[in-house]
């Protein structure tokens, strides 16, 4: 991720989402895989052999991998430059800011929903049927993650943004808190999974926009939203876990039609979060930089 700001300009997005695209065709391909060696070796041995394919998968994609601007090269007693650049101008952005708390609230709904929505399937049908619609839901932000770098190379990217949180946070309100049937958990999984999914390949446009006037700073940009990523898949899940506990341990009937078998909490939280990320786009319409570079 680091490199494409160096070998990427005019179609930065789109190849932010081709990369991105990635974890959705493993997110695909990595529930029937596992479900097939648990099956057959048992735990232990499915988790050596996915170690084997990640090290033989991983060591064959560092092959492709080069920088495009030279590696600097120091003499013995010339100073070197600082890890972190003195004037790390980027954190000086509101954009850099409104962008973060956006990424933090999307990200907020997201990994909940990646994390049970098997289990909210398991419990309307089979266990098969979860991997199927696990598998759809990854495959969809495969498709997401595509076009929305596509577009965000053509159209100002908040309102993409807008458009996906809003989207997401309907899926959930509306198709996750009444979905009693297969039928609503698939959509639910292609609609929300191809919004919410493709939203992350906007990042690559809003780090460049938060580096501006200085694009060197773009990598270090976009490894901070990856923290504040990272921070709220940690804490989505955990909030989600406790609201499901609420939710199954409640008096509520579990025959009603909205929220079943206890997810209601959870699917409030999820469109909550993504509604609320929606109108936090807007701050990044009215904070991104007239000119970019």
């Amino acid at each position: 991720m680091v490199l494409v700001s160096e070998w990427f300009v005019e179609r930065r997005g789109l190849a932010g989402g081709i990369i991105f695209a990635g974890s959705g065709v493993g997110g695909f391909v990595f529930p029937f895989i596992v479900n097939g060696l648990l099956s057959r070796v048992g735990l232990s041995w499915t988790l050596r052999i996915w170690a084997l394919i990640e090290i033989v998968v991983g060591g064959i994609a560092l092959l492709g991998i080069k920088s495009r601007l030279p590696t600097p090269k120091f003499r013995k007693g010339q100073p070197r430059p600082r890890f972190i650049p003195p004037q790390v101008r980027f954190l000086k952005q509101p954009v850099f800011w409104t962008y973060s708390v956006t990424y933090f609230l999307q990200s907020m709904s997201f990994f909940p929903v990646s994390l049970y929505i098997a289990g909210f399937t398991t419990s309307i049908s089979s266990t098969l049927a979860a991997t199927i619609v696990l598998a759809i839901f990854n495959s969809s932000g495969v498709v997401g993650q595509i076009i929305i770098g596509y577009l965000s190379d053509r159209f100002s990217y908040p309102w993409i943004m807008f458009v996906s949180t809003l989207g997401s946070g309907v899926a959930a309100f509306l198709l996750w808190g009444f979905a009693h049937t297969l039928a609503q958990v698939f959509a639910f999984a292609i609609l929300f999974g191809g919004l919410a999914g493709g939203f992350s390949s906007v990042a690559f446009a809003a780090a460049s926009d938060s580096a501006n006037p200085n694009p060197e700073h773009a990598p270090m940009a976009m490894g901070a939203f990856t923290i504040v990523k990272g921070v709220a898949a940690i804490i989505g899940p955990i909030i989600s876990g406790l609201l499901l506990e609420a939710g199954r341990s409640s008096k509520v009937d579990s025959g009603s039609s909205y929220g079943k078998f206890g997810f209601g909490p959870v699917e409030i939280f999820v469109g909550s979060c993504a509604i609320a990320s929606s109108v936090s786009s807007l701050a990044v319409a009215a904070t991104r930089p007239q000119v970019s570079t």
